[in-house]
């Protein structure tokens, strides 16, 4: 059973499926300025396919390119399969100034896309005070988080139903614990958020994350209404510098890779101010008893029972709903007069709903109907008045026989003695026929070892979990730790492909597999690119004045020259040969992991 779902998941991870998907192509950039000395990373992604071959990049004015390599991305979500692959470039200024990274070209399947261009900006890095890790230009924090405030129009009426959208953009952060946004505002009435979504968008060749979320305002003020600024407050992720348990003994790295050292800052971000310019609603034309209702409403009115007698209660029921600002709107008022009395009403809003509810009491017989109810409204997309009117309501009302009236009239003299009522029972106490089970005194479940054994197992299990919780949430956010963590894993699929190579005495693929298997493995144990992996590059990162490194690196540089000479030369090479390059790798993988 387990291999028939092995090879299911084989079959939908690597068959290309026959159904079309759209290409897409985009590029980006990791940062838009950079010091003179350091690189941009350049990504062209094509979405939909990835039967494409490398895209090779135009001439860049100011520019080194080199190229990194592929990545693959597929994904099955709702029954939809997705799939991508990114080139990425490295790009080395030669100069400063601005310079434009043009028009990329690609072409899938025939058919030919052309990228956005994108600006990025290369300064001298004597002019940069403080270059971030990496080397990029000083980047204002404002530039990776910022609040942005919409609105789709900046002039409406008193009371109308304005949309307003306030847009988190985030880049090259991590953040946590993202609250509601609040909007500071006099002249407007704010209804509650909706629920956020989440994406990513391409600006000016950078990607940003956003959260958008969505509101409805009503103005109810007339003349110039300042809107926002819009604040939102959220932790940002950072690198803390100091140990929480002190001392140099948890300074060790074997206690960073269980304590953690990020930490989390409260900041706020804040929008820029709108300006509306809101506008009274028109004279001409106003309808009698308008009540200040903006938008578009549909108005109904039903009354039940419509046969009764004098005195009988009736129920009128008034139900708006529309696009509006309910909570603001009134229902037409039913008036006192000599033929009804009325009761105060009770209003309540459900499921986009406003709804009164009145009851209404005919005094005499002579009633043949209840008057018609009239509800208007300013009809926005018209820029006039509309009424809707309801009723009039035909109803018969009878007259009380005589000894109806008599019981009313006789009920407010009698005096009705009412007897309490007797409760049984609750002044005896029955002998139980059945003593139940008996314990001994004092002998609780508390006091004994079996509870004692279960805090302790409790106990065990929450630090367990924290401890889980605290490993996942930094694989998640620490890079670098993460691709140590998993250094050793990926190292060990790359040993067994080559054993399998080995076996099989396919020399060039083996010699093939252990270099990019050591240079994977030194790219993520020392954090970086695996094309930037060289013996060069390993060398001054274990370089030390006891020199104990030295042995080690001369094996990594034996095996590096082994691997040039049998790719690129017509060498035949025999088992031994191929058992020992595979011992050397084995055990500079086996040293670094017991030393670094």
């Amino acid at each position: 059973m387990k291999r028939i779902f092995y090879l299911l998941n084989l079959f939908f991870l690597f068959v290309t499926p026959s159904f079309a998907q759209d290409i897409s192509v985009q590029a980006e950039v990791n940062i838009r300025k950079v010091v003179l000395d350091s690189f941009i990373q350049l990504s062209v992604i094509i979405e939909g396919t990835q039967n494409v071959v490398p895209v090779e990049l135009p001439a860049i004015d100011g520019f080194q390119t080199r190229y990194l390599g592929p990545s693959r991305r597929t994904t099955i979500a709702n029954g939809q399969y997705m799939s991508s692959i990114t080139f990425s470039y490295s790009l080395f200024p030669l100069k400063t100034g601005k310079f434009m990274v043009p028009e990329i070209i690609v072409t899938v399947d025939g058919q030919v896309y052309t990228t956005m261009p994108i600006e990025v900006e290369v300064v001298d890095s004597s002019s940069a005070s403080s270059p971030s890790a990496g080397g990029s230009a000083p980047v204002g924090l404002e530039d990776k988080i910022f609040l942005s405030l919409k609105v789709p129009k900046y002039e409406v009426y008193l009371n109308e139903k304005l949309p307003i959208k306030i847009i988190l953009f985030v880049t090259d952060l991590s953040i946590r614990d993202v609250q509601y946004p609040q909007l500071e505002s006099v002249g407007v009435s704010v209804g509650d958020y909706g629920q956020a979504r989440q994406s990513s968008q391409l600006i000016e060749g950078v990607r940003f994350e956003i959260i958008e979320f969505d509101a409805v305002i009503y103005p109810t003020r007339i003349g110039e209404v300042s809107l926002g600024p819009a604040k939102l407050d959220c932790n940002l992720v950072i690198k803390g510098t100091q140990s929480k348990l002190g001392g140099a003994f948890f300074n060790d790295d074997f206690f960073d890779s269980f304590f953690n050292r990020y930490e989390k800052r409260a900041i706020t971000v804040g929008s820029d101010t709108v300006l509306l310019d809101v506008l009274p609603l028109p004279e001409e034309g106003k309808p009698e008893g308008f009540s200040g209702a903006v938008g578009k409403f549909d108005f109904q009115a039903t009354v039940s029972p419509t046969e009764v007698k004098v005195g009988d209660p009736i129920t009128l029921r008034m139900t708006l709903s529309g696009e509006g600002n309910l909570s603001a709107v009134n229902f037409p008022e039913f008036s006192d007069s000599q033929q009804f009395k009325k009761y105060d009403p009770i209003i309540k809003e459900e499921d986009g709903k406003k709804i009164l509810e009145q009851v209404i009491i005919p005094k005499v017989d002579d009633i043949q109907e209840i008057p018609a109810i009239n509800f208007s409204y300013f009809d926005i997309d018209f820029g006039k008045y509309r009424t809707i009117t309801q009723g009039p309501f035909p109803i018969t009302v009878a007259q009380l026989d005589r000894q109806e009236r008599l019981l009313v009239v006789g009920a407010e003299e009698e005096n009705l003695q009412m007897e309490a009522e007797e409760l049984l029972g609750q002044d005896i106490v029955f002998i139980k026929d059945n003593p139940g089970k008996l314990r001994p005194i004092g002998n609780h479940f508390y006091r004994g070892i079996l509870f004692y054994l279960f805090l302790f197992m409790l106990t065990g299990g929450f630090a367990g979990g924290y401890i889980f919780y605290k490993q996942k949430s930094r694989l998640k956010t620490d890079v670098k730790y993460a691709r140590r963590m998993k250094a050793p894993k990926e190292a060990e699929k790359g040993l067994e492909i080559s054993r399998q190579l080995m076996n099989e005495h396919k020399y060039k693929e083996f010699y093939d597999t252990i270099f990019k298997t050591l240079q994977h493995y030194l790219g993520n144990k020392f954090h970086l690119s695996s094309g930037a992996v060289t013996f060069d590059v390993i060398e001054s990162h274990l370089v030390d004045t006891d020199a104990k490194y030295q042995k080690v690196l001369s094996i990594i540089k034996s095996i590096f020259d082994e691997c040039d000479t049998v790719r690129y030369a017509s060498l035949n090479i025999d088992s031994k040969s191929m058992s020992l390059s595979y011992k050397k790798v084995e055990q500079v993988i086996d040293y670094l992991e017991r030393h670094l």
